[in-house]
Order: C-alpha cells, then sequence, then structure tokens
C-alpha cells in the first residue's frame, strides 16, 4: 500500500527531473547549433570557392608535374624500353654459372689486403710544426 505509493511517487518526480533536465540539455543543443550556424555562414563568405578550386587544379597540376620530372629522371640509358624478363634470366643463370665455375678469385686480393699507407689527414697535410 503506502510503500508502493511512495515508490511510484519518487519514480514520477524523478521522471519529472529527468523530463526537465532533458528540455535545458535541449535548448543548450539548439542555442550551440545556432551560434554554430552563424560562425559558419561568417567563415563561408571568407572563403571563395573558385578560388580553392583554383588552387586545387593547381596543385594537381604541380603533382602531375612532378610524377612526370620523376619518370624522367628514372629512366635508364642503358636500357630499352622494352625488357625481356627471360632474356634477363637467362643471362643472370648464365653469369651465376660462370662465377661458379670459376676459381679466380685473384680479384679479392686486393680487395682483402691491409692498406700499404694511409692517405694523409688535412692536419698533417697543413700542419708546418708536425715532423715528416
Amino acid at each position: 500500500g503506502h510503500k508502493d505509493q511512495v515508490e511510484s511517487q519518487r519514480f514520477n518526480m524523478d521522471q519529472m527531473q529527468f523530463t526537465a533536465d532533458s528540455v535545458k540539455d535541449t535548448i543548450d543543443q539548439v542555442s550551440c547549433l545556432k551560434a554554430t550556424a552563424q560562425q559558419l555562414k561568417v567563415d563561408q563568405k571568407k572563403v571563395n570557392i573558385d578560388e580553392v578550386e583554383r588552387m586545387q587544379d593547381e596543385l594537381q597540376d604541380l603533382y602531375d608535374d612532378n610524377n612526370e620530372i620523376q619518370e624522367i629522371l628514372g629512366r635508364s640509358y642503358a636500357m630499352p624500353d622494352e625488357v625481356d624478363d627471360e632474356e634477363l634470366e637467362a643471362e643472370l643463370a648464365g653469369l651465376e654459372d660462370d662465377m661458379l665455375c670459376s676459381n679466380d678469385t685473384s680479384y679479392l686480393d686486393t680487395a682483402l689486403a691491409p692498406p700499404s699507407e694511409l692517405p694523409a689527414t688535412k692536419e698533417e697535410e697543413t700542419d708546418p710544426a708536425r715532423p715528416e
């Protein structure tokens, strides 16, 4: 009886408070939306759509030019435009065979030998007080 009635009243009051808070939140949201819309209108007047489009076109042109330059710089002087992958693979296999069959390692002698004389440093070349 009485306990149920008090709980029902408490529930109704909680619902009313929730509704009041919800209305306040809605008013704040609408106010914020209005202020944002007004600011956007002011800011949009500062932006010229044609200017943005021109700028985008210029950037695209610059990007395209850069790609063309990179393509030109990437051209190989020694390689033909069309390379046959099978021919390249066959040539590579032949070179590998030559390397495996060759016992001549004399090219390593100079590569692995210690230097006979160290080059002079800039200080040694320019310091007259330093004995030879």
